[in-house]
């Protein structure tokens, strides 16, 4: 290494090129030194113009002991341990083995902007040293398009920039036919590089995709009347500040848009109606008996959805709990078919009107062909029971088929780990 005196320093210029520099300092230095030696023997100092003969002169170059002194300097500088910063960089490589070797978990969702734009939202989990489950936010990934081929190879190159796709040993999509499919979606082509990468439907959508397929399941479908009465009001600033100057007292909750699959918005929309089910006069559908009934029915019902829901986006959450909530939801559901009379109870103590659509429409009487009679036909014993067969019924049991189907694949997939349970329950006694 060149030593520099503190006449040399003054020398080093960054305004100068570092060869004008050596050359300064050897015009300085004791002509019989190691150093100025050195850099009379080198023709990269002093200056090289044979450029007929470059190839020998760079061969003897290399041969020089300049050359081979300064390698032996530039080795030395890199050893790590010799650096006042090797405790970070070696901090640093620890960090990277570790994310190199993880295991990890994998979480796509595809997320639109305010902007408009799609892009696939990237978030991985995995079990820190410490034994505690953690969940990293990674990056948002521009939406390669909707196919599946198109996100496997978007997902793939973003994993393997910086992990390693084999030690991914799951994946969570929603339930979307592109993303869930066995045969050539996203999840199957992702196993077909790696067995080992097991899927598991994100527990919270499954759960709004229940309530969103009972909801729809039945003649009233009461969901989609709370949105148009949003829109109505909303659609006119007239309108909303008709309902605000009413409203002014806060005697009823605000009106609140709905989600396509977002359970805690339904809720919040259902709570508002039902605070005020007396109100008269606003559209038809409201001025029913069946709507009060309705109301008071999904309040309880998403209610109890929407505490789950929160539960399941939980970091901690495991295949255990999903099962053990899932199974809690399906013996409410269950409570709830035996139920009716007190949610019948409920709409004539609050609300003016005691009788059921039902009643005050014409029964329609089937014109019988001559070789017909009515016998078998259903008879309905009022209009309560009518209700009850083709409405509260239909959305109770959808409920619960729903809840029992969606649950059966986090049961499968946790009798495959079941012996990570049991071996937790022994260490932990």
């Amino acid at each position: 290494m060149l030593s520099t005196s503190s006449k040399d320093s003054e020398l080093l210029d960054p305004r100068v090129s570092s060869t004008e520099q050596l050359l300064k300092i050897h015009e300085n230095s004791d002509s019989d030194s190691s150093d100025s030696v050195y850099l009379k023997d080198s023709l990269f100092i002093t200056g090289f113009n044979d450029w007929k003969n470059r190839n020998s002169a760079v061969d003897s170059h290399e041969k020089s002991l300049v050359h081979t002194t300064c390698l032996m300097e530039l080795r030395t500088r890199g050893n790590t341990k010799m650096r006042v910063d090797y405790a970070v960089l070696q901090q640093l490589e620890e960090e990277k083995g570790y994310w190199r070797n993880l295991n990890i978990f994998q979480c796509v969702d595809s997320t639109p902007d305010l902007a408009r734009i799609d892009q696939l939202t990237s978030i991985i989990k995995y079990i820190n040293n410490t034994g505690i489950p953690q969940e990293t936010f990674l990056a948002f990934i521009p939406n390669p398009g909707h196919e599946s081929e198109e996100l496997e190879v978007a997902i793939v190159n973003f994993i393997e920039n910086g992990l390693n796709l084999n030690n991914c040993h799951g994946q969570s999509y929603d339930n979307a036919s592109n993303m869930s499919g066995h045969y050539s979606d996203l999840q199957a082509r992702l196993k077909e590089r790696n067995p080992f990468i097991d899927y598991v439907p994100c527990a919270a959508h499954s759960l709004n995709l229940i309530g969103s397929c009972a909801s729809e399941s039945c003649q009233e479908v009461f969901i989609s009347t709370l949105q148009e009465l949003y829109n109505f009001f909303t659609a006119s600033t007239n309108r909303w500040q008709i309902f605000v100057s009413v409203n002014k007292d806060k005697k009823f909750l605000t009106l609140k848009t709905l989600s396509k699959i977002r359970l805690s918005a339904r809720h919040d929309a259902c709570g508002a109606l039902t605070t005020k089910s007396e109100a008269r006069g606003l559209v038809q559908k409201l001025n029913k008996f069946e709507t009060v009934i309705l109301a008071k029915l999904w309040t309880s019902i998403l209610g109890r959805f929407n505490v789950v829901n929160k539960k399941l986006q939980s970091i901690n959450i495991d295949l255990a709990s999903v099962v053990s909530l899932y199974n809690s939801l399906t013996k409410f559901v269950e409570t709830l078919r035996t139920d009716f009379s007190s949610f019948e109870n409920f709409a004539k103590s609050c609300s003016d009107i005691q009788e059921y659509q039902f009643d005050l429409k014409r029964t329609k009487k089937r014109k019988l062909q001559f070789d017909e009679s009515h016998a078998g036909e259903t008879a309905f014993e009022n209009s309560s029971h009518h209700f009850k067969i083709y409405t509260f019924y239909v959305i109770i049991d959808n409920l619960h088929q729903e809840l029992i189907r969606r649950k059966i694949v986090y049961e499968n997939l946790l009798s495959d780990f079941r012996f990570l349970e049991k071996d937790r329950n022994c260490t932990t006694t």
